[in-house]
């Protein structure tokens, strides 16, 4: 097969991980509904705004009907430097809880609050309380809960780390930056859902890979920021899917570095800090 040929079929397998539309509009839908209903019950400023795969167009369907995808959100309070990271946590986990429709959904996650939705939705809702890092541009603080039941802060930079993916990701085409609402609650569809450049077909592609070789160790598979950051690493304006795999395969060990014994992967130079 030519190299356009395996472009074309390459695309067209990427294309089969997409949610239905029918599933990312429900998932909108829940999640402006939230990101409002917070706002309306909160004294703060909160400023509610996706994060991770949803965010940058690399969500995959589950891999079998009982399994679900996620969600990620932050909902970032402003004005609230003085709340300790627990009482923070609880800020929203009290907004959520007091809700006839959220409570019975409701769960605590080590850093978020988790709002599981009906088996037919298949999918579930990650909300990360922070407040904003006055230290670094655009950075947040999100909360942490150890094993010992200790909360803290950890430095987190999802629209840092979704602008520089942003920049990666685009070859010829101009690429708009996702536009705000009025409101204090970006919109998560900017952009068809249908409508992804070549790194991020690749993305999807190896995310798949990922779940088909874990798919009885759940636990062990590789985290999807590491999948996201080293291709988006190396990716070289490839123009087709099946062209971006193979640069992306060749080339991601070269993102990798060995300290001591570990394997350590940067963060992008533009990003000083994210999760």
């Amino acid at each position: 097969m030519t190299n356009d040929q395996l472009n074309c079929l390459f695309l067209r397998v990427a294309e089969e991980l997409d949610i239905s539309d029918t599933l990312f509009d429900k998932a909108v839908t829940s999640y402006m509904a939230l990101g409002e209903y917070i706002n309306n019950h909160c004294e703060c400023l909160v400023n509610v705004y996706t994060q991770g795969s949803f965010r940058l167009g690399t969500v995959i369907r589950p891999l079998g009907e009982e399994d679900e995808y996620d969600l990620d959100i932050v909902s970032e309070v402003s004005g609230t430097q003085t709340l300790s990271p627990e009482d923070l946590k609880q800020l929203i986990g009290d907004i959520l809880s007091g809700s006839k429709r959220y409570s019975s959904m409701l769960e605590e996650k080590k850093r978020c609050w988790r709002i599981e939705y009906s088996d037919e939705a298949q999918f579930h809702m990650d909300i990360t309380p922070a407040i904003p890092d006055t230290t670094v541009s655009s950075a947040i603080l999100i909360t942490n809960k150890s094993n010992n039941g200790i909360c803290s802060f950890m430095v987190s930079n999802p629209k840092g780390y979704s602008e520089w993916f942003d920049i990666r990701k685009a070859t010829s085409e101009i690429i708009q930056k996702m536009a705000l609402f009025e409101t204090s609650v970006e919109p998560a569809k900017t952009k068809d859902n249908k409508h992804k450049l070549p790194l991020q077909r690749a993305i999807q592609i190896l995310k798949r890979h990922r779940d088909k070789m874990f798919e009885d160790y759940p636990d062990d598979k590789p985290i999807s920021i590491i999948i996201t950051t080293l291709s988006a690493m190396v990716y070289n304006g490839e123009l087709g899917v099946y062209d971006s795999l193979v640069k992306v395969l060749e080339s991601m060990h070269q993102a990798i570095t060995v300290e001591n014994g570990k394997y350590y992967i940067s963060n992008p130079e533009s990003v000083k800090n994210f999760v």
